[in-house]
């Protein structure tokens, strides 16, 4: 029997190049191809299945979720003059709507920035804490359930069913339509029922962010999970139909429901807004404003997308059923999942770290991560646009070399593009961060935290968008498992370095500076792993030229930092206040344009095509695009004269679709699979095959469904023969070609006519058979050799035998043959393609017997007079059929050839055996993959390093950086100082009886409080005697009461002795800072109960220092109010407190510096 295996990779050919396959329709049935220009007169033209412009169209397809549509770009083919004749958008009116796209995605944009910047100065950090990670659930929970599958696999499926299918897809359409609501209705049922739990997920229950107020949020927010999912479906079907303008106006209409409901809040009495203390519930008239109001913007996005369905024609009846399809491709499903799932606990775990931090973190990281992703979108997407789908669609066709030249491109475009945004990102942050948040109830100290965490993490973008690139080739591929190991490297990054930001950090505040840098660093990891990845497939990724653009735009930068820089300093020395909002936004634009204008003109001397590139995509913007039409002529001339890229085809890059809101930190949108049309490597001398198991050798020709090639087998290092049959082009499944093979292999396996058949591999869309190498020469050599002619009809004789084995033997091209030493004309690429008449053996192998016969006759000397009558005939019976049956074809032959019935009599063809060639091995897509043990020990490598270079760049910040007053990091956070004094005994400054603002019962004795700090056992404060105890039932008068005591600066507390009690009393020692108005405000520290009148309570830590020593790390965040809330009585008698004394270290700073943030009106130069 034959060994058939699977393989991962097919080698294909592309149109108009040597050696791959030309794309071709869909197996079994006819296509429709747009093959030229004339094209366009017979209306709207469609992708060819498994063509490139199929997989643009796939990539057109690419949708957007959480309500603010992904950023994606697909490609059109031959423009309609006049219209579609079927009802869709021709693609002459897809053009005409390129700029009222691109006006819609940058004003999506623009909303979705004021929307974010709302959030902030209508709710305030904290409250806008709890607000957005309720409202990221919803996309958080559509992303992992539905969205990234959808993204990457179900819209290339939906792709090819509306070009396949004979109902154009509808079928597939419905079932889709069907499925998506009826599975996300039901998790957004069960989301909401587990609302309380998602929020104590994203958030720690004993950190500084109300849980209770975002579970309410919660409630509100969750069904959005279904109307995000319905409008991403609704949004592919419409993008494969040509409907591009709802999906990119969409989003612009949710932002601005959002942006009036929040505007609507503003407006209300600021005493009557939401608190970060609040105990809301869901009936709160505040919470039903927001939660519902944000809500009705996502369903409102999905509403719009009907009315377009219907004139699209789309037939939105139910119908029940998985597409065989979408099951083919389950493994695939679960690595995205698998995907996303990691990426999402990332984020979750990365919150709960911010919240613990401090109440405004994750406001304060997600409002970073949005701003950062303003740039992106707006330069990034639109300089890669052409680039994305291209380098989709070459690494599909497995083309190393054109993707090696996609990627160093799009590289040189990031970095140029990129690195002076994050020159000035990180020399004026804390410019950007008031100027543009710092409005209502964003405090200004929070917005120069996030300036900060702007500076520290500005430096993502890179990374972040060689990620997306390397994703690219990677899901085209379809080596869906490798992302997932890249997501893991990222995450695991991120969080080793986010769990070390509290211990590290000089601040709790500003420990969402320190997050922003680990999320940077999680993808510097990210890029390195695909990096190294894509290095073993593809060789060489010419990185060297992509460093000297990005030093090139490095040294742009900084020197125009540099004097951005001073002119900012004499900006706040003699024109505008460094403190006011005004004086923010103006030095942002004096720095931002002059910053520009310097880069821009020190760029202009590089001589580098990628700065005439990004002239061009800055003169498609509306509003800004005039002032670069010169670059863009440049360009266009500059593409004019560069070489050809072998399509005959228009090709129209559609940019549509936003993310603007997005705050979750993932890893963008997944790009789309193939969908099954993944080809094999580049076929060309020295190339890896069939996962580095072969090495290419020499092309033997073939036809288009077959191409053939000498190779080496590199475990063993024999030669073999590779028949490479493309099932696309074949009309037939990969299961029919590998059994047709094996029957052939079977029935021919002691045949000396055909090769032996070593193996038969599955790789999908193509099947190769490998054999033994048959030593000799090709049959047309052998035929310019000048043959004897009865060597020639004798050597034709096994091989007709070979046909009336019962199997067909299935010659399609002479190239299959060759002359073996032996004289023996020997099939030596075997590999059958069934026919609709089957695999039996019929006269087409007899044909084509006479057909190679007649070829080696025709070399003979003096031919065709020299060419003996009965062999002439007999060629003549067997082309026109008057020979069906290859044994009598043989018989005839060996009548003719030989005197006798001895096989060994007969005469012999030469042929002398070819040359080995010798050549270079290369790399490429077919190349032997990672094994998982190396590919875990390079993982591990990368993280480790990171994690080392952070810690390098940490220390000499300790060593070098760490004395400035306003960093993230100094050096006693760094070397584990604690920045506390010495132990001992504090003052408080001012005692007060105290009950929260919503408490039950009146005060008891309040004037009496300051006797219980006056130094004097003699005097006491006592509250009222009580009837019933304490406690929160409906019997009891009161929940508790507190003493609140001041001290003179924020303290650690060691211990808290009570003197003059009454036993029996239960108190708790809790700690807080300012204005102290709830329990929730407060931090619960220790809880004892008085056996007699003296009670001591300290803090739970590992360690506690004494008095005169140094305080720790150990010891609680220093606060400056201390409340002994008493919640049990002496019954009957009523409380008692003589004496408190409180032992603490107080919160030191070094004379020169102080231990606030750096102002807002600070900036920092490039460094």
């Amino acid at each position: 029997m034959v060994h058939v295996t699977d393989s991962n990779e097919d080698p294909e050919q592309k149109p108009g190049q040597r050696h791959r396959f030309r794309a071709s329709g869909g197996p079994s049935k006819p296509t429709r191809r747009a093959a030229s220009a004339d094209a366009a007169s017979t209306g709207a033209s469609r992708a060819v299945p498994g063509s490139a412009a199929e997989a643009d169209a796939a990539v057109s397809a690419e949708s957007a979720l959480s309500g603010r549509a992904k950023a994606a770009t697909g490609t059109t083919v031959t423009a309609d003059a006049d219209g579609a004749a079927d009802g869709k958008p021709s693609d002459a009116d897809v053009v005409r709507s390129t700029g009222s796209m691109a006006f819609a995605t940058l004003l999506s944009r623009i909303t979705g920035f004021l929307r974010t910047v709302l959030i902030g100065s209508a709710l305030g950090v904290e409250v806008g804490s709890a607000f957005n990670t309720a409202n990221t659930l919803p996309n958080l929970i559509t992303e992992l359930v539905l969205g990234a599958v959808l993204t990457s696999l179900v819209i290339p499926l939906l792709v090819r069913a509306e070009k396949e299918d004979p109902d154009r897809g509808e079928a597939f359409i419905r079932r889709l339509i069907t499925l998506t609501f009826t599975l996300m209705i039901t998790v957004t049922v069960l989301a909401v029922f587990a609302a309380p739990l998602l929020t104590r997920m994203s958030l720690d229950s004993d950190g500084k962010v109300n849980v209770g107020m975002s579970t309410a949020f919660a409630y509100l927010v969750l069904p959005q999970i279904v109307f995000y999912a319905m409008f991403a479906v609704m949004m592919a079907i419409l993008n494969t139909k040509g409907y591009f303008k709802p999906g990119a106006w969409a989003p612009v209409v949710n932002n601005v429901v959002t942006i009036g409901v929040l505007s609507l809040y503003w407006l209300l009495p600021q005493d009557s807004k939401l608190s970060p203390t609040d105990s809301v519930t869901i009936t709160d008239p505040h919470i039903m404003l927001l939660g519902l109001g944000t809500t009705a913007g996502v369903v409102v996005q999905a509403l719009i997308m009907v009315p377009y369905l219907k004139k699209a024609g789309i037939n939105l009846r139910p119908l029940w059923g998985l597409d065989d399809r979408l099951k083919q491709f389950g493994g695939m499903a679960l690595a995205i999942v698998v995907y996303v799932a990691i990426s999402q606990v990332g984020f979750v775990l990365n919150n709960r770290i911010a919240s613990s931090a401090d109440g405004g973190a994750p406001t304060i990281y997600t409002q970073a991560w949005q701003l950062l992703q303003m740039p992106y979108g707006i330069i990034g997407v639109t300089l890669l646009t052409a680039f994305m789908p291209r380098l989709s669609r070459n690494a599909a066709d497995g083309d190393d070399k054109a993707v090696v030249k996609d990627l160093t491109t799009a590289s040189r475009l990031t970095m140029l593009a990129m690195v002076p945004v994050i020159i000035y990102f990180t020399a004026f942050g804390t410019v950007i961060g008031p100027a543009l948040f710092a409005y209502g109830d964003y405090s200004a100290d929070a917005a120069n935290v996030l300036g900060w965490t702007i500076s520290f993490s500005a430096f993502t973008l890179i990374p972040y968008s060689l990620v997306l690139l390397h994703l690219r080739v990677f899901y085209a591929r379809e080596e869906v498992w490798t992302p997932t190991f890249i997501i893991g490297g990222i995450t695991v990054t991120k969080l080793v370095l986010a769990y070390l930001a509290p211990h590290i950090a000089s601040e709790p505040r500003l420990v969402v500076v320190l997050l922003g840098a680990a999320n940077g660093m999680g993808f510097v990891t990210g890029a390195i792993i695909g990096h190294r990845l894509l290095k073993r497939s593809l060789g060489h990724l010419g990185m060297r030229s992509v460093a000297k653009t990005a030093l090139w735009a490095l040294g742009a930068s900084v020197i125009a930092a540099l004097i951005a820089w001073r002119v900012d300093a004499l900006l706040t020395a003699f024109v505008v206040s460094d403190s006011s909002s005004i004086g923010y936004i103006v030095r942002l634009l004096v720095t931002g344009v002059l910053f520009l204008v310097l880069a821009g003109v020190m760029l202009s001397f590089s001589k580098l095509p990628e700065v005439l590139t990004i002239g061009a995509a800055l003169a498609k913007l509306p509003l800004v695009g005039r002032f670069f039409r010169k670059a863009a002529v440049a360009a266009a001339d500059l593409e004019e004269n560069a070489p050809a890229t072998g399509y005959t085809t228009r090709i129209t890059d559609m940019s549509f679709g936003d993310n603007s809101g997005m705050g979750t930190g993932l890893v963008g949108a997944l790009p789309p699979l193939s969908a099954g049309r993944v080809r094999g490597p580049r076929l060309v001398p020295g190339a890896p095959i069939l996962q580095g198991r072969f090495r290419l050798l020499a092309d033997h020709g073939g036809s288009p469904t077959a191409r053939l090639w000498q190779a080496r087998d590199n475990a063993d290092g024999d030669l073999v023969a590779l028949t490479v049959i493309d099932t696309l082009k074949s009309g037939r499944s990969a299961s029919e070609i590998v059994s047709a093979s094996a029957r052939l292999a079977d029935a021919t396996a002691t045949s000396p006519a055909v090769a032996l058949v070593r193996e038969i591999c599955n790789a999908g869309s193509v099947v190769v058979i490998v054999s033994d190498w048959t030593q000799g020469s090709p049959l047309t050599r052998a035929a310019e050799s000048g043959p004897d002619p009865l060597a020639a009809g004798y050597a034709m004789a096994d091989l007709a035998d070979a046909a009336g084995a019962g199997c067909s033997l299935g010659i399609d091209h002479r190239n299959r043959l060759r002359i073996s030493t032996d004289g023996r004309a020997v099939l030596a690429f075997p590999g059958l393609v069934p026919t609709d008449a089957g695999t039996d053996a019929g006269p087409g192998d007899v044909h084509a017997i006479g057909v190679s016969l007649d070829l080696l006759l025709s070399g003979v000397p003096g031919a065709p007079e020299t060419v003996p009558a009965e062999l002439t005939s007999i060629v003549e019976a067997a082309r026109s059929g008057g020979i069906a049956d290859g044994h009598e074809l043989a018989r005839r032959l060996r009548s003719a050839t030989r005197p006798s019935d001895d096989p060994h009599t007969g005469p012999h063809l030469a042929a002398a055996a070819d040359v080995t060639p010798e050549v270079t091995d290369r790399a490429g897509f077919g190349a032997a993959p990672e094994n998982r043990g190396r590919l875990a020990v390079i993982g591990v490598a990368t993280v480790a390093g990171v994690i080392a270079v952070v810690a390098v760049i940490v220390i000499a910040l300790a060593v070098f950086g760490g004395g400035r007053k306003d960093s993230p990091l100094t050096t006693d956070s760094i070397l584990g100082g604690s920045g506390l004094g010495t132990v001992g005994v504090q003052q408080p400054t001012e005692a007060t009886e105290w009950s929260p603002v919503d408490g039950r019962g009146t005060p008891d004795n309040p004037e009496d409080a300051p006797l219980a700090i006056d130094g004097n056992p003699e005097t006491a404060w006592a509250s009222a005697q009580y009837q019933v105890q304490f406690g929160p039932t409906d019997a009891a008068v009161k929940e508790g009461i507190g003493l609140l005591l001041t001290l003179p600066q924020a303290t650690a507390l060691t211990e808290v002795e009570l003197s003059g009690l009454n036993p029996g009393m239960t108190v708790e020692l809790r700690t807080g800072s300012g204005d102290v108005n709830s329990l929730d405000q407060t931090t619960l520290l220790a809880t004892g109960t008085s056996e007699g009148d003296t009670l001591s309570l300290a803090p739970d830590a590992k360690s506690v220092p004494t008095d005169g020593q140094e305080g720790t790390k150990d010891l609680p965040d220093p606060q400056d109010r201390v409340l002994l809330w008493i919640t049990g009585l002496p019954m009957p008698d009523a409380a008692q407190v003589a004496e408190i004394t409180v032992h603490g270290a107080p919160k030191v700073a070094k004379e020169d510096e102080s231990t606030e943030a750096p102002s807002a009106g600070e900036t920092v130069p490039a460094q």
